[in-house]
C-alpha cells in the first residue's frame, strides 16, 4: 500500500478546495446582483437604450450566459437576442481596461467580438463586433419602417471607441440577396432586388452618417450618401440623403412610367434626394 506524501496531500486538498469554490460559486451565484450591476453599467454607456435580461448564469471559465436579452428604444422598437455568452479576459486586469469577449445568436445569424471598459476616470469604452448571416426581415424596427417589404442577409464589422470623440463608431456592412421597396417621387419602382449593398458609415450620438452606400442589383445599380438624425420616435427621424440610380435597360422597358423614367436618365443615371422623415419622406429628382 502506497502512502501519500505531504506534497500529494496538499495537492489533493488544493484541488478539493478549488472544486468546492467553483461548485458553490455556481450554486450560490448572485444572479440578481450581477444583473443589476450590468444594467447600471449599460445605462451609463447607452442611456438612450433600455436593456433587459431574462436570465443570467455563470459558465466556465470566467464567463456568463444570458438568455432572453432585449434592447429597446424609447418608442418600444428594439432587438431580441435569445442567447449571449460573455467571457472575461483575466489578463486585462493587469492593464488600464477590463476586456471581455462575447458571442451572440439572433435573427438566424451570429455576432461575436470584444469590448473593453476603463477601470478609472476618464471613462472610455471600445468594441469590435463581427456580424454574419443576420436576416433583416426578422428585425422589428426594419420591418416597421418598410412595412415588411425589406429582406436580406447582413454581415460586416462594427468598431467603437468612445475616446475618438467626433466619430466613435464605424460600420462596414454588407447586405446580400437584398429586396427593398424603392419609390422616388412619382417613380414607384416596386420591390427591387440587389445582389449586394455595401455601406460605409459612422455613428455619432443620434446622427448616422452614410459616407457611401453602393447598390449592385438585378434591375438597377446605384449609390447614395447622407445623414439620418435619429429621433426617439424612429418614424420621426430626419433624412438628408442624395444619390443616383441607374436602371438597367430591360427593367426600364417593364415600367409603366418608362417614358418618364427614360427622360430622367442621364449618362450617370437618375439623380435623387430624400428628405423629410421615415414616416413622411420627401423625394425629388434632379
Amino acid at each position: 500500500m502506497r502512502i501519500m506524501t505531504g506534497k500529494t496531500t496538499r495537492w489533493l486538498y488544493g484541488a478539493a478546495f478549488a472544486v468546492s469554490v467553483l461548485f458553490f460559486g455556481y450554486v450560490l451565484f448572485p444572479e440578481d446582483r450581477v444583473k443589476d450591476h450590468m444594467l447600471i453599467s449599460w445605462a451609463e454607456i447607452f442611456p438612450e437604450l433600455d436593456l433587459s435580461i431574462q436570465s443570467l448564469a455563470p459558465s466556465l471559465p470566467l464567463s456568463a450566459k444570458m438568455k432572453g436579452v432585449q434592447v429597446r428604444l424609447a418608442n418600444g422598437f428594439g432587438f431580441d437576442i435569445p442567447f449571449i455568452s460573455v467571457g472575461y479576459n483575466i489578463l486585462s486586469s493587469l492593464g488600464s481596461m477590463r476586456s471581455y469577449s462575447f458571442k451572440a445568436d439572433g435573427y438566424d445569424g451570429k455576432a461575436d467580438g470584444t469590448f473593453a471598459l476603463t477601470k478609472k476616470a476618464p471613462a472610455r469604452n471600445t468594441a469590435d463586433i463581427h456580424l454574419s448571416g443576420i436576416r433583416m426581415e426578422k428585425i422589428e424596427p426594419v420591418q416597421k419602417i418598410t412595412n415588411g417589404l425589406f429582406s436580406g442577409l447582413l454581415s460586416g464589422e462594427i468598431t467603437h471607441d468612445s475616446g475618438k470623440g467626433k466619430d466613435p463608431t464605424f460600420l462596414n456592412l454588407v447586405l446580400s440577396d437584398c429586396k427593398m421597396p424603392v419609390k422616388l417621387a412619382f417613380l414607384d419602382l416596386g420591390v427591387m432586388e440587389f445582389k449586394d449593398v455595401l455601406m460605409d458609415a459612422a455613428l455619432t450620438g443620434q446622427n448616422f452618417e452614410i459616407r457611401k452606400c453602393t447598390l449592385k442589383g438585378v434591375q438597377a445599380d446605384g449609390d447614395f450618401a447622407g445623414q439620418i438624425a435619429f429621433h426617439e420616435d424612429l418614424n420621426r427621424s430626419r433624412l438628408n440623403l442624395s444619390g443616383t440610380i441607374n436602371l438597367h435597360h430591360e427593367f426600364l422597358k417593364t415600367l409603366p412610367q418608362n417614358q418618364a423614367a427614360g427622360n430622367l436618365m442621364t449618362r450617370n443615371g437618375i439623380r435623387f434626394t430624400i428628405s423629410g422623415t421615415f414616416e413622411q419622406p420627401k423625394f425629388s429628382l434632379r
